[in-house]
């Protein structure tokens, strides 16, 4: 049975983590086969919400450039209408397809009548940047989404590489072995005053051409591992330029957005709704000891040492309930031999089975550090 879309939010109470998760969020996930997660963030008052509205309701839709449905939107620009992290879906790929013109023959067949939810999240530079529901929370949704959407005005060269370190953010796990896509939206692209539609187009696709590169070459720089596509939007100057234009061009240029983010959405059929939920409390018990966004994106160290001080915490109380049951754990120990890389595997194994869905985690980044710690227990 298809489930209607609706809008909901992740976190009961967005300033206290404690409270756990909406019930929508749960009931909503655990009907779901296959969900995939396409995630907006940046800075506040952008007009990210905007832009997930647009997608979500498609270009044939008559007040295109007034939507303020599903995700609430201001026309104040100095207020920010979004906050805490709050998704919309299901809705099926082939329906948001079909909405913006996009030929399904483009997009793998095995995906198409797949689940997507859109997740529009608080600006990362708001008053509440420094909440721990916020931080966990957003670090969070970054690690399982498939398509990462960082939006930003165009900047400088100096706040263009602040932004990149953004999507090193979104990739600190580096989870389901890079089956995500990152995709940089840069807004108010300035262009010259070109009568023909088509000139202008070619200029657009020229400059995101350009961008792209500069946008690797920086992301390179940062870390070898993560890349970028690279979308951009029309100035809203061109519009007064040229009203007759503005609205076909950057139609034209949504569509090629949404096209990025359909056609890069990857097959999966191992990550469920219940294994999103269990994977989403694993990863929030790890986030909710990050304090400061900011440390992240500059001490590449900081995580590890999170990771490996929850890490140690899991194995003692892993091997204590191991160890409580005593009858168990003697006759796997005579089935040993009592052979110290024996037992030590044997324990890695449980710990496998308790920490299943993000094992892959410790052992990316502290593979190391955790067979010290099974060898100081043992």
């Amino acid at each position: 049975m298809d489930i209607k879309p609706t809008c909901f939010s992740l976190f009961k109470n967005n300033d206290n983590i404690e409270d756990g998760l909406t019930e929508d969020f749960i009931n909503i996930f655990k009907k779901c086969k296959y969900p995939h997660i396409v995630c907006i963030y940046g800075d506040s008052k952008t007009g990210r919400s905007t832009k997930m509205n647009q997608i979500i309701n498609g270009i044939k839709v008559n007040n295109y450039f007034d939507l303020k449905e599903p995700f609430k939107t201001l026309k104040e620009i100095h207020t920010t209408m979004t906050k805490g992290i709050n998704f919309y879906g299901p809705i099926k790929i082939v329906d948001i397809a079909n909405k913006n013109d996009i030929d399904i023959n483009e997009i793998d067949k095995q995906i198409i009548n797949d689940e997507l939810f859109f997740v529009d999240t608080e600006g990362l530079r708001t008053i509440d940047y420094t909440t721990k529901a916020f931080i966990s929370g957003i670090l969070t949704i970054l690690q399982i989404s498939s398509i990462k959407i960082l939006y930003i005005p165009l900047l400088d060269n100096e706040k263009l590489e602040d932004n990149m370190k953004n999507i090193k953010l979104s990739n600190i796990l580096n989870l389901f072995n890079n089956q995500s896509q990152n995709i940089v939206l840069i807004r108010d692209l300035p262009l010259k005053e070109n009568k023909e539609e088509k000139r202008i187009i070619a200029e657009l696709y020229h400059q995101k051409f350009f961008l792209e590169n500069k946008i690797n070459y920086l992301l390179n720089n940062l870390d070898g591992n993560i890349n970028a596509k690279c979308e951009i939007l029309p100035s809203f100057e061109l519009a007064s330029n040229n009203i007759e234009l503005f609205p076909d061009c950057y139609k034209h240029k949504m569509e090629d957005l949404v096209y990025t983010i359909l056609t890069n959405i990857k097959y999966d059929r191992t990550l469920t709704g219940n294994k999103l939920i269990e994977i989403i409390y694993e990863l929030l018990e790890i986030f909710k000891n990050v304090n400061n966004i900011e440390i992240l994106k500059n001490d590449e160290n900081k995580l590890d040492l999170i990771l490996l001080e929850l890490f140690k915490e899991k194995v003692k109380k892993i091997y204590l309930d191991i160890n409580d049951k005593i009858d168990k754990f003697d006759k796997y120990i005579i089935n040993l031999n009592g052979k110290p890389e024996s037992i030590k595997n044997f324990l890695i194994e449980n710990i496998k089975n308790e920490i299943k869905n993000t094992w892959e985690i410790y052992d990316k980044k502290i593979h190391n550090e955790i067979i010290q710690q099974l060898e100081i227990i043992i």
